[in-house]
């Protein structure tokens, strides 16, 4: 758990954040320190459950927060979840792309298209998918902030 208090003088009071992969690791700490600074917080995340407890943690740091259950890569997952959050907490002020799958491992000759989809489907068209629909908020205020976590996929090359 990082030390939250460490950003003196930032507020997020009553600013939107959204954040898939909000429900573990950098996307749960993303999430939690964003709520401490002020924020409400929408989370899309695609493990049964972690979003809705991701939200119950944000919840008892006294923010508001929406769950959302579902593949960062599907346009139609994430366009609702950013018009569900827009219609609920107003438009997105921030927006972070922490969702990320490695594959399946293992040498790059072996990697089945299927595992290779998954990995640009969350990775790739997840980061776009965030950037538009979030841009799509901010762009008629002329403010707001992306960030894209970048996850990185290595494979061995050598038998």
């Amino acid at each position: 758990m990082s030390d939250r208090t460490a950003f003196p003088g930032i507020s997020y009071e009553g600013l939107t954040c959204f954040v898939t992969g909000g429900a573990s690791g950098i996307g749960l700490e993303t999430a939690l320190t964003l709520a401490d600074l002020g924020a409400n917080i929408a989370v899309l995340d695609w493990t049964p459950g972690a979003a809705a407890a991701a939200v119950r943690q944000i919840e008892e740091k006294g923010r508001r927060a929406l769950a959302f259950e579902g593949d960062a890569g599907d346009e139609k997952t994430v366009v609702d979840a950013f018009e569900t959050t827009q219609r609920t907490f107003g438009p997105v002020d921030a927006a972070v792309a922490c969702a990320g799958v490695l594959g399946a491992g293992g040498p790059v000759f072996t990697t089945s298209v299927a595992d290779f989809e998954q990995v640009m489907g969350v990775n790739v068209r997840g980061s776009f998918l965030l950037v538009r629909e979030a841009a799509k908020q901010m762009r008629p205020r002329r403010s707001g902030a992306i960030v894209l976590l970048q996850h990185v996929l290595s494979s061995q090359c050598s038998t």
